[in-house]
């Protein structure tokens, strides 16, 4: 079975970035989705930003983006029209569930 890596698009196909996707047992990929996705849809219209999707989970930048990136790319979240400050100051984009 071959292991596709659905963000290389995003990340260019870095072979780290492909090592770490192989890497992570799929139920733990698949339980991080799970979580980031139910976190995203409760937050209702307010959506969620990826800094405050690790804050809540614990997860590391990485795999929380990761993880986000799958659920944009299977249409599940989309983003909304605000951006809101990261732990940094910087501007985030607001996800919502579509």
């Amino acid at each position: 079975m071959t292991m596709t890596d659905i963000t290389a698009n995003f990340h260019g196909g870095n072979p780290m970035s492909n090592a770490a996707y192989k890497s992570t047992p799929k139920q733990i990929r698949a339980r991080q989705k799970s979580q980031v996705y139910r976190l995203i849809q409760t937050s209702g219209q307010n959506g969620r930003n990826c800094d405050e999707i690790e804050q809540l989970t614990g997860l590391p930048h990485q795999s929380a983006s990761a993880r986000m990136t799958e659920l944009k790319k299977e249409g599940l979240i989309i983003a909304s029209l605000y951006k809101r400050k990261t732990r940094s100051g910087r501007n985030a984009q607001v996800w919502v569930a579509a």
